[in-house]
């Protein structure tokens, strides 16, 4: 996974860069390139090594944070010793394990969704299970069962929509 993070941070970082070259637009239209091109690149591929409660986990998001400070930055026009939860409120951006939950989460919701006799489908009701380990998609389902099991009115139970 080193190699893999820090060509992600690599390339999320030259994407940053290549936005600070737009000059004279407000913070809030910042935003949408920030979100189109450098979260992608980021958050890429991210139900195979994103799971809560995972081992390494921590340390990924922690590195990923820096794309995230340096995005935010650019957005506000801040200075480098601003925290990083201060830099995502005035740029209006999720924390990034926020965003990471969020999108394996729909992942999940996709995969669950598909008729039951798709191999991932198949998959997703095993457990993602590799003799002894879960996988980062099986350790999100484990810890979402409760918002995945149908209550008696047929929708999910956990937050109302």
């Amino acid at each position: 996974m080193d190699e893999y993070l820090s060509r992600v941070i690599k390339k999320g970082t030259q994407a940053c860069l290549s936005l600070q070259a737009i000059k004279g637009i407000r913070p809030a239209q910042m935003r949408q390139p920030f979100r189109s091109c450098v979260l992608p690149i980021t958050d890429y591929a991210a139900s195979a090594w994103y799971g809560p409660r995972k081992v390494g986990v921590v340390r990924l998001i922690n590195a990923l944070e820096k794309v995230q400070r340096l995005g935010a930055r650019l957005m506000t026009r801040a200075w480098k010793k601003v925290a990083l939860p201060i830099l995502e409120a005035e740029a209006c951006l999720k924390s990034t394990k926020e965003h990471l939950e969020r999108k394996v989460s729909a992942h999940v919701t996709k995969l669950i969704s598909l008729p039951k006799s798709n191999p991932a489908k198949k998959a997703l009701l095993r457990g993602f299970k590799v003799k002894t380990q879960v996988s980062p998609l099986g350790a999100t389902v484990a810890v979402s069962k409760e918002r995945l099991k149908p209550n008696g009115s047929g929708l999910p139970m956990g937050n109302p929509p």
